[in-house]
């Protein structure tokens, strides 16, 4: 019974000490290359989308953050697949975990927005 109680606090010890770490997973030329594609996308957007279609924004920037996210995020996971320690791959989980809320929550309110827009 101690052992498995034992164990249990070694976990949530290690999950702690995970969480105040910094992370090396995020690679710079993913990170660039998504930084560029997002100012060109900006330069491009009043070219693809009138200004009067809030509707097409949405959309539009909807698919650029998404083509954003595989961009930056194929280093991610590349940098996982490659990786043979266990703790790094734990560590790049746990990141990964703490981003998810924040892009469920854009996701949600964006769709709030459009909902919104169509009623109005």
């Amino acid at each position: 019974m101690r052992v498995d109680r034992s164990l249990d606090q070694i976990s949530e010890i290690h999950e702690q000490v995970a969480k105040s770490q910094f992370y090396r997973g995020y690679r710079a030329i993913p990170s660039v290359a998504a930084g560029v594609f997002a100012v060109g996308a900006a330069w491009l957007q009043p070219l693809v989308v009138p200004g009067t279609d809030p509707l097409g924004y949405v959309l539009y920037w909807t698919l650029v953050a998404v083509a954003a996210f595989l961009i930056s995020g194929g280093g991610v996971v590349f940098g996982y697949v490659r990786e043979a320690d266990a703790h790094v791959r734990r560590r790049t989980r746990v990141v990964v975990g703490q981003l998810m809320p924040c892009l469920v929550v854009g996701v949600i309110m964006t769709g709030a927005f459009v909902l919104a827009e169509d009623r109005g």
